[in-house]
């Protein structure tokens, strides 16, 4: 299955197609994500569970115009801020 960016429709490829995951979202992607998002209470999709795809950059901008929130990097704890991608 092909997934494109939710948000410029570039084309969200796999790092390793001999790899198979169980789900999408489980794969390894080059520069971008696959992640299933659940719709809650109070959205008129309520319950609805969606795979969306996202690259890099379209995050990348949409930290830059106060759009997303960093979170913080899974792998490393001790990240506290988020660093631009260089261009």
């Amino acid at each position: 299955m092909e997934f494109k960016c939710i948000a410029c429709r570039y084309v969200i490829s796999e790092c390793d197609p001999s790899f198979k995951p169980e789900s999408p979202e489980k794969g390894m992607h080059r520069n971008g994500t696959i992640e299933k998002i659940h719709m809650g209470y109070g959205s008129k999709l309520d319950g609805n569970m969606h795979l969306i795809a996202i690259c890099d950059y379209c995050i990348d901008k949409a930290m830059s115009d106060g759009v997303a929130t960093f979170e913080g990097d899974y792998m490393c704890d001790q990240v506290k801020e988020y660093k631009p991608l260089k261009k």
